[in-house]
């Protein structure tokens, strides 16, 4: 869909760099569609890939697609939003696994580069973007803190 190029363009000057990356990898889910006209990519086609993903994932992309298709209205390539009627599985984003004391001692104990960027994800509750986003301006050793 060349429209997707235009989308991310228009994007691309009101987000950062990092959203716009996770757009791009989004989109490759739907890359089987290149070849159709957003006029003709049916419900069943988005809904065919959507099934095919994980919940969270299937969340992410159906909200991406509902942008590009309420972008491809306001540009006047539709007239209607079908991605709006995409349906995504429940995620239950209350359930979390914790890990055991074992996988604990095992992670501790490691000292190779992944092991220890797990650690400083336990240690500080950061996120995988907010750690990938740090800089070094951004800690404060002396008290030990990240602004």
């Amino acid at each position: 869909i060349d429209l997707i190029n235009i989308f991310i363009e228009f994007k691309n000057k009101r987000l950062s760099e990092n959203t716009i990356k996770n757009y791009l990898n989004l989109f490759k889910k739907i890359e089987k569609l290149n070849n159709k006209d957003i006029k003709d990519i049916s419900l069943n086609d988005l809904q065919l890939i959507i099934d095919t993903l994980s919940p969270c994932y299937q969340n992410n992309l159906k909200n991406l697609i509902v942008e590009l298709f309420d972008f491809a209205i306001k540009n006047d390539y539709i007239t209607d939003n079908k991605a709006k009627f995409i349906e995504v599985s429940k995620y239950n984003s209350n359930i979390k696994k914790v890990f055991s004391a074992n996988e604990l001692l095992m992670i501790f104990n490691q000292e190779a580069l992944f092991f220890n960027i797990l650690k400083i994800l336990l240690y500080t509750g950061m996120r995988i973007n907010e750690l990938l986003n740090l800089k070094i301006v951004d800690i404060d050793l002396k008290v030990a803190i990240s602004k």
